[in-house]
């Protein structure tokens, strides 16, 4: 793709914004990987699946040894996924892998754009056993190490940005986490919000009334009036507005 959101990205999808949780976070590298790169970052990680297409192997295995002479260490999980490999090529692509990758795991994987045959999902459960049954269940580098090599790759005006969003974020997540320890907070915290959805809750009051029925002239009349009330203080910024109102000033 020609968008720069799909050249030498990189998203990350943590394990725990699934249901049901996932026991690892995954990283998808778009784009043709750049070896300085991958120099880079590959201390970041502990596991790799990458994915070559089968007529740029043969043509290119150095490319790929590059690659993996980097990521050389033991420790590390590295797959290959050879993919769309013609049916009638599978022997030679066996032969070749065994040749050129002999320590390296791999998987031959014909060409399954084809999700609905029967074959193509054979293959692809196949591979996702052969990566949950081999992939590490402990990380390698402990939280501070990470942290510290993210924080190295920053160049220092984004660095600076970060910093200050911390700073932004730090008190606005120690007020609203008083409200979980203490509901009562609530009203202090966000009587905006209460306000508003009291509003709501009138003027749906006020949508279900049958004029025509047992409804009197007042119970409609103080509902208009509450209704009026509450616009008017959602529509004034007053000086003592709730400290998240402030925070966010």
């Amino acid at each position: 793709m020609s968008s720069i959101y799909f050249q030498n990205t990189i998203d990350i999808d943590f394990g725990y914004s699934f249901l049901p949780r996932r026991s690892t976070n995954i990283a998808d590298a778009h784009g043709s990987m750049m070896k300085n790169l991958f120099e880079q970052i590959h201390e970041l990680f502990d596991r790799f699946i990458i994915h070559v297409e089968y007529k740029f192997l043969l043509p290119h295995i150095d490319r790929v040894q590059e690659f993996l002479h980097v990521i050389q260490n033991n420790e590390k999980f590295r797959l290959i996924i050879i993919r769309d490999v013609p049916t009638n090529e599978y022997d030679r692509c066996s032969n070749f892998l065994s040749s050129n990758l002999k320590d390296i795991n791999t998987f031959i994987l014909p060409d399954v754009a084809n999700q609905n045959n029967k074959q193509n999902k054979h293959f692809i459960l196949t591979l996702r056993d052969k990566i949950w049954e081999n992939i590490p269940t402990q990380c390698r580098h402990n939280e501070t190490y990470l942290k510290t090599k993210l924080e190295h790759l920053m160049n220092i005006k984004y660095k600076q940005h970060l910093r200050e969003m911390y700073e932004f974020i730090i008190p606005l997540q120690q007020e609203l986490l008083q409200t979980v320890a203490d509901p009562s907070m609530i009203k202090r915290c966000f009587p905006e919000y209460l306000k508003f959805a009291e509003l709501c809750q009138l003027n749906l009051t006020l949508a279900r009334f049958n004029f025509y029925g047992d409804e009197n002239d007042a119970i409609i009349f103080d509902t208009r009036r509450k209704i009026f009330e509450l616009e008017s203080q959602l529509d004034i910024v007053e000086n003592d507005s709730s400290i998240i109102h402030k925070l966010f000033l």
